[in-house]
């Protein structure tokens, strides 16, 4: 642990050395302005602002912003690399392997330098599966308390988290405290939470007149069913009468596209999200309009947006799998680099929210290099972590190694829980959201580790065999 710590602070004082300020996208921006202006519902979910606010009362200095987003990450990560490894009994070899992969991974530094909530994601959500694991494990009633609390805060700062309380609910079902205090988990899920979406509910009904959860899902699946559609022949047959117009803005759009060069939807990503059709439908509904705010604007389209691909979704359910969550599905084991692979958009200045809220003399920001190439390196070591944790799983299975001495009861619930938790993330991802490196830490560590284990499980069985084998050949009479 000596030698992990020292690494660590060597890395980051390292690091930022090279980079001495945080790197910004597009999201940054917008978590800066909701944290300034104290806003209730965001273009994204407030909790990572709410994070930017507590702390803007100790300090603004970015440097400390990037140090606890790291050190928290990080120590996520070892906490379960050492507590699972301590259940499993894992050898002392493949820990020092793995944590010192852990420890050396440049990606966990890339992620804690943006003025973004993965890393608090990331680190949280691997908190979360910790709880559970204890949950199954030794449980005790803090623990239930603890994982409500965790499972809150991972809620409020990103919504990737929309199937966490699935698992929650069945992990606290299937734990071995007593009956009242399961039903009073499930139940303080269920009010916590119900009490944020009412919450989120009754603001956007305030500020649009339509009650919904989050507008991005809207402007999301719209991109999504765009996507799929831009790889289409032109659909001339008339569409309901409300999407008439903006049918009739998307086939004009993919004409004009298809006279481009560089199309810059020749890659799953943000171009439909963001911009493209949808953006120019909101933009001629209220052009003129001065009143109504850019999150009012956006946050109106939504529901339109989810309605229209919707239809489109429907209308082309083989071409959706096709053309969106196929590709996806090899995203989800090679996945872009988007905005890791480039410092600060490869822009050398950032905007004036970020000069107002971290204080900066002006807006230019000093870097190493623009470019940053080891995220591909890393991303394909993601793909060898896949391909171990789903060979060692299907070869552990063959073996029926749930049933074998090799396998326990402490081993067949870490494995239960790691799948199930890998499987909600691989659909919920390949099936909704365009899929980018950064969100995939957190599979990343759990493939990594029960990868390992996997293997080296498999060849201690394949041992055990071989000795059986032998045992038996020299009992047989000559």
């Amino acid at each position: 642990m000596i030698i992990i710590l020292t690494l660590l602070v060597l890395q980051f004082i390292a690091f930022k050395l090279l980079y001495p300020h945080p790197n910004f996208m597009p999201d940054s921006y917008g978590y800066l302005e909701s944290a300034r202006n104290n806003e209730v519902i965001s273009t994204w979910p407030t909790g990572y602002s709410r994070f930017l606010k507590l702390l803007s009362v100790f300090s603004r200095n970015d440097v400390v912003l990037v140090f606890i987003q790291y050190f928290f990450l990080q120590g996520c990560i070892l906490y379960f690399l050492f507590g699972t490894a301590h259940l499993l009994e894992l050898k002392k070899g493949w820990l020092y392997f793995l944590a010192f992969l852990f420890t050396l991974n440049p990606t966990a530094l890339l992620i804690s330098n943006y003025v973004a909530s993965d890393a608090l994601f990331i680190g949280g959500s691997i908190l979360w599966f910790c709880l559970m694991l204890q949950l199954l494990m030794k449980p005790e009633r803090w623990m239930v308390w603890a994982l409500v609390a965790v499972l809150f805060l991972l809620f409020i700062v990103r919504y990737n988290a929309i199937y966490y309380p699935v698992i929650t609910v069945g992990v606290l079902l299937c734990s071995r405290l007593n009956r009242g205090i399961r039903l009073k988990g499930v139940g303080l899920i269920v009010l916590v939470l119900g009490l944020f979406v009412v919450q989120n509910l009754w603001e956007y009904k305030k500020l649009t007149g339509t009650a919904q959860f989050s507008p991005f899902g809207g402007w999301m699946l719209g991109g999504n069913a765009l996507f799929m559609y831009s790889r289409l022949p032109r659909d001339t047959a008339t569409p309901p009468k409300q999407f008439a117009r903006m049918h009739a803005l998307v086939n004009h759009h993919l004409d004009s596209l298809d006279t481009v060069k560089h199309r810059p939807d020749s890659m799953m990503g943000i171009y439909y999200i963001w911009r493209g059709p949808q953006r120019i439908n909101m933009d001629r509904k209220y052009q003129g309009d001065s009143t109504a705010s850019e999150l009012k604007r956006w946050a109106t389209m939504a529901p339109f947006n989810q309605a229209y691909a919707s239809w489109l979704i429907k209308k082309h359910p083989t071409a959706y799998a096709r053309y969106f969550m196929l590709p996806n599905v090899g995203n989800y084991f090679t996945p872009p680099g988007e905005f890791l692979d480039v410092y600060n958009q490869g822009r050398d200045s950032v905007q004036r929210v970020a000069r107002i809220w971290f204080g900066y003399s002006n807006g230019y920001v000093k870097n190493f290099s623009k470019h940053l190439k080891v995220t591909g390196y890393v991303a394909a070591l993601n793909t060898l972590f896949n391909i171990l944790f789903l060979g060692g799983l299907l070869g552990f299975l063959l073996l029926s190694g749930f049933k074998a001495p090799a396998g326990s009861a402490v081993l067949n619930r870490c494995l239960l829980l790691a799948t199930i938790v890998w499987l909600g993330n691989f659909l919920f991802s390949v099936a909704l959201a365009p899929i980018v490196f950064r969100y995939q830490l957190m599979a990343m560590v759990l493939s990594a580790f029960f990868g390992c284990v996997l293997m080296n499980l498999l060849y201690r069985m394949s041992k055990d065999e071989a000795a059986n084998r032998t045992a038996v050949t020299h009992l047989q009479p000559a």
